[in-house]
């Protein structure tokens, strides 16, 4: 039987990489934010495929991207300057006789690649993640202890931490992945894709506002290498929440049977001005700050009815009150004076609480991003990370589905990076690690997404797995244990975060 459900869960993984891959080409529109990579620039299939070995690197076309991204940063960062007077000296010109020691290490098409991908000036980064191409003393940093030396390099260096590496470059497959440090290399689930798509992925964050290269007296208290800010949210990120939230009601109001539709109902349907979620009247007298929960509370249509997916409900101005202003500030958080903003929020709540295996105190860290909290009896649904501006996450519209009980023990369930959900050391993330994305192919781990977690919801309701009656969807936190089965784990797991 082991064999069996080994081979079962193996063609299961085949078929959503696969998956994977049709999923980001459908989005491959010169109109979508997330896929703007420039003017001269167009994406293809296999892009998208990740662990698929490239015969050769495409040289050219990853320095066009590569110089886009340098050429924007110096933009942002001397808004006045004549783009004229840019300097375009490329890596292997600035690094001359150094360059030329080490190229009997490098391919020849990595070689060209770098006599033609120009450098930032003025000590620039790269981007928000990556401080630069790679010195030629550091291209292989981290790799000769781990036996990798003859078949990669440090291409591009991180920008921040330890025993720093960076993005890595398998110049045998032609493919990369990023490795902040060297305890995050080498890593076995993580995902690898061309230098293409890396390149891509930087620059749609670049276009979606979730990067931004600015003149140093406008960094203020964001998080900065310049010229790069790393921005909580964006306009992007608000306006997609909002329609995948709206395209889920849409699609629960459209299961609910006509013998259980009520007046809300019908008003909704025959209704061009929905309300919202929370009035401004009400997120004014909570004294609620500008930021991604506000304007998504303020935009997103209120529902006609009260269970969002099964056992969530929908926040109300009287639970939302009754959050903020009941918020369970760990002893360390008051001491420190940080801001309880900066705490998670119960967006979606549940009536039910985390139980935890008798004489275990679970670590709240997942939640709360410090060791000196707990989950034990927190109250389980789906959190926002943050209220504004969390410390520990850097995706303001990060969430975090916290279950009642424990998933894991049956090894079906999985994370976005296809590695297993929970283990043994760590009880805790049994219970916080549904929908998340593991490791991530281009940027440091953050939270899964609302958008993404929202879809995944609406595809549940159209395809008919959770059914709904005239309170919305149907059945209790116990729905959840379908993603550690072996006929339902696939459905609630997230396609692979490219950032």
């Amino acid at each position: 039987m082991g064999e069996l459900r080994n081979a079962a869960l193996g063609l299961f993984i085949l078929t959503g990489i696969k998956l994977i891959s049709i999923f980001y080409l459908n989005l491959l529109d010169l109109d979508h934010p997330l896929f703007l990579f420039g003017p001269s620039e167009e994406s293809n299939e296999s892009d998208f495929k990740p662990n698929v070995p490239r015969i050769e690197l495409d040289y050219k076309r990853c320095a066009d991207l590569h110089n886009q991204i340098v050429e924007i940063g110096w933009k942002g960062y001397h808004p006045e300057a004549d783009p004229s007077t840019r300097n375009l000296t490329t890596w292997w010109v600035y690094y001359g006789e150094e360059a030329q020691n080490i190229s009997g290490r490098l391919t020849p098409s990595l070689i060209e690649f770098l006599k033609l991908a120009q450098m930032p000036e003025d000590s620039l980064s790269f981007t928000y993640h990556l401080d630069g191409l790679s010195h030629p003393s550091q291209m292989w940093y981290g790799l000769e202890d781990m036996d990798d030396e003859f078949s990669a390099v440090v291409l591009y260096s991180a920008n921040e931490g330890s025993h720093r590496m960076g993005l890595v470059f398998n110049h045998e497959h032609n493919l990369a992945a990023f490795a902040p440090s060297i305890f995050d290399y080498p890593i076995d689930s993580q995902l690898t894709y061309p230098l293409e798509t890396a390149l891509m992925m930087y620059l749609s964050m670049i276009n979606v506002g979730k990067i931004a290269s600015l003149p140093e007296p406008e960094y203020e208290d964001q998080p900065c290498f310049g010229p790069w800010v790393l921005r909580p949210f964006s306009d992007f990120d608000i306006k997609i929440a909002v329609e995948e939230f709206a395209s889920l009601v849409d699609a629960i109001v459209g299961k609910i049977p006509s013998e259980a539709r009520g007046s809300l109902t019908f008003e909704y349907l025959n209704s061009d001005t929905k309300n919202p979620l929370i009035d401004n009247v009400t997120l004014e007298y909570l004294q609620m700050e500008p930021s991604f929960l506000r304007s998504f509370l303020s935009l997103a249509p209120k529902p006609p009815f009260t269970y969002i997916a099964p056992g969530l409900t929908l926040p109300t101005p009287s639970s939302l009150t009754s959050l903020l202003y009941s918020l369970p500030l760990p002893d360390w958080f008051s001491e420190q004076k940080y801001n309880p903003a900066d705490l998670p929020l119960l967006l979606f709540p549940s009536n039910k609480t985390v139980s935890a295996p008798p004489n275990t105190t679970l670590d709240g860290s997942p939640l709360y991003g410090y060791t000196k909290t707990t989950l034990n009896n927190v109250t389980a649904g789906l959190y926002l990370v943050s209220q504004s501006r969390s410390m520990f996450e850097s995706f303001a519209n990060g969430v975090k589905l916290i279950t009642p009980f424990p998933l894991g023990s049956n090894g079906w369930v999985r994370k976005a990076d296809w590695s297993f959900v929970g283990d043994e050391w760590h009880v805790v993330y049994n219970y916080t690690e549904l929908y998340q994305m593991g490791t991530n192919s281009f940027v440091n781990g953050h939270a899964i997404l609302l958008h993404q977690v929202l879809r995944s919801w609406r595809a549940m309701v159209e395809d008919g797995v959770w059914e709904v009656d005239g309170d919305g969807v149907k059945g209790g936190m116990e729905m959840w244990k379908m993603a550690d089965t072996e006929e339902g784990w696939w459905r609630f797991k997230m396609d692979a975060a490219l950032w």
